[in-house]
């Protein structure tokens, strides 16, 4: 952007926006991640720097494209190639595709090359207010990705890398508005179906008001994907319906025998496990699981068996309705993107004063 600068600059408005969306989902990923690994547990710090580090970087890099989307192209055109010029030489040209290999290699090295050229960035001399703006924001966006390569270290256990001293503790929450909304989301909906419950005096809206709970409490952290989720999972519950209907009034009649109804409960649950172990697709595994959580609870084997219609068409109307009203609830009170860009490290916070 800045080699460009004072020609034709690119808008980058689109890909900033991606890069923020995912470096918000980054949370729940953290979260997983440290719940399956004590040492990550322990350098938890560490990773919410590396994020926070990612929240600085794209907050300078919006700074400095506005303010040179808005000067004369040959103002821009200097302050650009002198802050261009203050860079090492390895980061005066544009990174090249394949990148991420050489991070992964050393990212020791390189977060101790971005740390210095931060400060050098800091340190260099500035006539016009404009430069100061640009400079002291790309000293932030270096120092950002110095964290980055801190979290990346960690993560691929590079040699070298500064031990953590102490564990300490730190409280982490970047927006209290996105856990507050998924609390009033789950309020209204498990609300709404309750109040639907007690009005009908519905026998099964105990099985309703179940579903909706899990699935607006599983399918919130997922931030912009919790619509697209849960409305897969409907889907998915609605083939459930029609594929159980059919092995539990059309095929499980014909078989009396136990290996009948083995074989029977094998014609779904086979193919959902297998689908479920092979499949990398999001909204395949969505269907699949729908189908799989809801199989039983429709089917209802027992000895003797029992087909009655009225009872299984109650019991499926619970269902859709559990997961429809997920659904609904999503796209009424879709999730909060917000993004903490207050994120420099204290140290360049505080090198500047």
């Amino acid at each position: 952007m800045l080699a460009r600068a004072g020609a034709e600059l690119p808008t980058t408005r689109a890909v900033r926006r991606e890069f923020t969306r995912r470096a918000i989902a980054l949370d729940s990923i953290i979260d997983l991640a440290i719940g399956e690994s004590s040492q990550l547990r322990y350098h938890s710090p560490t990773l919410q720097t590396a994020q926070h580090g990612l929240f600085a970087a794209l907050d300078s890099w919006r700074c400095v494209a506005t303010r040179l989307e808005q000067m004369p192209l040959d103002a821009a055109r200097h302050e650009a190639e002198t802050i261009r010029q203050g860079l090492p030489l390895q980061l005066r040209s544009p990174l090249e595709v394949a990148i991420p290999a050489a991070w992964t290699d050393d990212p020791v090295g390189l977060q101790r090359g971005y740390e210095d050229a931060a400060r050098a960035m800091l340190a260099l001399p500035a006539a016009t207010p404009s430069l100061r703006l640009l400079a002291d924001q790309t000293a932030k966006l270096l120092a950002g990705f110095a964290d980055v390569f801190t979290g990346l270290a960690l993560l691929v256990d590079a040699p070298g890398r500064p031990q953590q001293r102490g564990r300490g503790f730190r409280l982490s929450v970047p927006d209290f508005l996105p856990a507050q909304i998924s609390a009033i989301r789950a309020f209204l909906a498990i609300g709404a179906v309750e109040l639907l419950w007690v009005v009908t005096a519905w026998s099964s809206g105990a099985v309703a008001l179940l579903f909706t709970a899990v699935l607006v409490l599983l399918f919130s952290p997922r931030g912009d994907a919790s619509y697209a989720a849960a409305f897969t999972f409907t889907i998915g519950t609605i083939i459930g319906i029609s594929f159980t209907a059919t092995l539990k009034f059309a095929v499980l009649p014909n078989f009396e025998s136990f290996a009948g109804l083995c074989a029977v409960i094998g014609l779904c649950m086979v193919p959902v496990g297998f689908g479920l172990a092979r499949s990398r697709q999001p909204v395949v595994l969505s269907m699949l699981t729908a189908v799989g959580i809801g199989f039983v609870p429709l089917l209802q084997p027992a000895n003797p068996m029992v087909y009655d219609t009225l009872q299984y068409y109650n019991t499926a109307l619970a269902l859709f309705v559990g997961s429809s009203a997920a659904a609904l609830a999503f796209a009424l009170l879709p999730p909060a993107v917000s993004v903490t860009t207050d994120a420099a490290p204290a140290r360049f916070r505080a090198a500047r004063s």
